[in-house]
């Protein structure tokens, strides 16, 4: 069965609506086969956490759901990269780009359609970069300041017992209020490991009708005022216990974990980064830049490694064209890193595209397009 393409009959309109069809739709699976993975780690690693009392079960979707547009930002030009590699390739391989040459398709027509969809894609990279990831990590940073302003009370289960695993507690609390206020509170320490015969460590145990979180000159949350208690102290075996009963008593309260600080680099805006004499703000301007800039200049370098010979199969370069994007990203990230920690240094970020980009000119210069045909 022969295909002809009328190139004065619409067929360009044809070709554009199956190329874009193509690349965006194994660009879309390979990002979602990214996401996945990378939102189920991130899931599971907050779903520890909840577990052992270091965040609040509440905000484990919150959280997630903010993170997803830096996920975007690098996910989808890796998803483009291969969705350009593969797609191109498998056509390659199939005989279908030597068919589109021979009825009149140019090989520059292709790479203009391969180009308008790592535009499109592009905006939507510079739109996370610049606006949505900013939002959403000032949004994480406003849900993490609320947790820890009211205290670890809130991240417990009332009515069920429970251990912190960075200071040791057992704790239980009938009710917790947002505001602070707490009811039936059971605070136990209890010895770590094997006790010594000698000197057996003691069990100290904590009991408050009531209470409230309190701070002090306005700063987060430093004690609790336990109000009508007792507090028993002893050795597991022995009869001997002293018994304390108390009307008010502060207890110091630990110090909060810090796996969820976000940098502050990730909360500026863009448009705090346009001051002038600002090395760090110019950094970080041009890293959120560096990301739509990939796009197209990954688009191209897929474009050239696709091309491969009827018998070599659509995964032939599939290798190498990791590696490279390997290369280039990680190069990237490791001159941000040294920017961000230097306070500054945005040229050494733009000079990192230089390379790649005269390597995606050369691989398809004219020459080799023409002899492409």
């Amino acid at each position: 069965m022969a295909i002809v393409f009328d190139l004065n009959a619409g067929s360009p309109l044809v070709l554009l609506r199956y190329s874009l069809r193509q690349i965006l739709a194994a660009t879309a699976g390979i990002s979602l086969v990214l996401m996945l993975v990378v939102l189920s780690s991130r899931f599971g690693r907050f779903l520890e956490d909840a577990a052992a009392g270091r965040l609040p079960a509440d905000l484990v979707l919150t959280l997630l759901a903010l993170r997803i547009p830096g996920m975007i930002e690098l996910i989808l030009p890796l998803g483009l990269f291969l969705g350009v590699l593969l797609t191109l390739g498998r056509m390659y391989a199939n005989q279908e780009v030597t068919v589109l040459y021979a009825c009149g398709v140019s090989p520059t027509r292709i790479l203009g359609y391969v180009m308008l969809c790592a535009l499109v894609l592009a905006v939507l990279v510079g739109v996370s970069t610049l606006w949505a990831n900013p939002w959403g990590m000032r949004q994480a940073q406003a849900q993490l300041s609320r947790q820890i302003d009211v205290g670890p009370l809130q991240a417990l289960t009332p009515g069920r017992f429970e251990r912190d695993r960075s200071t040791g507690l057992t704790l239980y609390v009938q009710q917790a209020a947002p505001n602070g206020q707490f009811t039936e509170l059971f605070v136990a320490r209890t010895p770590n490991g094997p006790s010594n015969d000698a000197s057996p460590e003691p069990l100290q145990i904590l009991y408050a009708a009531r209470g409230q979180v309190r701070s002090q000159d306005g700063q987060l949350p430093q004690y609790l005022e336990l109000l009508d208690g007792n507090l028993y102290e002893g050795t597991p075996g022995s009869a001997a216990y002293l018994v304390t009963e108390f009307a008010a008593l502060g207890l110091r309260l630990p110090p909060q974990p810090t796996d969820y600080r976000i940098d502050s680099s990730a909360t500026r805006s863009t448009a705090s980064l346009l001051q002038p004499g600002d090395p760090l703000g110019a950094a970080i301007l041009a890293w959120r830049l560096s990301l739509p800039l990939m796009v197209p200049l990954v688009a191209l370098l897929g474009f050239a490694l696709a091309r491969v010979g009827p018998r070599q199969g659509q995964f032939a370069r599939f290798l190498p064209g990791m590696a490279l994007y390997l290369v280039y990203l990680t190069l990237l990230s490791a001159m941000r890193d040294r920017a961000f920690d230097a306070g500054g240094g945005a040229t050494a970020i733009w000079l990192v595209h230089v390379p790649f980009l005269a390597l995606a000119l050369w691989l398809n210069r004219p020459q080799r397009l023409r002899g492409a045909t």
